[in-house]
């Protein structure tokens, strides 16, 4: 991890992930072998090993696409440049709560993926990913959403994400039931 990368509580970087220029929320983790570029994970995230979030991308408008052309800090050989020209900054990714992404999957810098999204194993990620879409493939494409099109939006008015621990303690029973969870935190709220 990077002086420039911060990390909410009770969140877990495994063995050889590299998180660089981002901030991974409370409760999420990264596993092994996964780089994070410019990405801001919000809380509750399982990213699957050996993915890479935040792909960069190169210069398409310049005579080159190669670093050696413009970038003489990337750790190659030799440079036909002494100076580093000027490239548009890096888009920060934003990979929003309770989003899960599978083992080897690519997401393209700038994308966002919704909240409570899921990426399937090795799917390739060009564009946005909306809330609770479940999408798989390369480039990625939509397979279903998780719940019912009224169910997402009762889930996205809750903000149970933001929701203190000790709340959703309080609900714990009804993790594995959407519809009772959300009866039930209308109750304590």
């Amino acid at each position: 991890m990077d002086q420039n990368s911060v990390l909410g509580i009770n969140t877990t970087i495994f063995k050889s992930a590299k998180i660089i220029d981002s901030t991974v929320g409370d409760f999420s983790y990264v596993q092994e072998g996964t780089k994070v570029l410019s990405c801001d994970i919000d809380k509750y995230c399982s990213i699957g090993g050996s993915s890479f979030i935040g792909l960069p991308e190169h210069p398409l408008e310049f005579i080159s696409t190669s670093p050696v052309f413009y970038d003489p800090e990337q750790p190659l050989d030799k440079f036909l440049v002494k100076k580093q020209l000027i490239l548009q900054p890096q888009k920060r990714t934003i990979i929003n709560a309770d989003v899960w992404i599978g083992q080897g999957s690519l997401v393209k810098s700038g994308v966002q993926i919704g909240v409570g999204a899921v990426i399937g194993a090795g799917t390739i990620v060009t564009k946005d990913v909306g809330p609770y879409e479940i999408v798989a493939g390369s480039p990625s494409r939509l397979i279903r959403y998780r719940f019912e099109k009224a169910l997402i939006q009762e889930l996205l008015e809750s903000k149970w994400w933001e929701m203190s621990t000790e709340k959703l303690e309080q609900l714990s029973d009804h993790f594995n039931f959407p519809e009772k969870f959300l009866l039930e935190l209308r109750k304590i709220c």
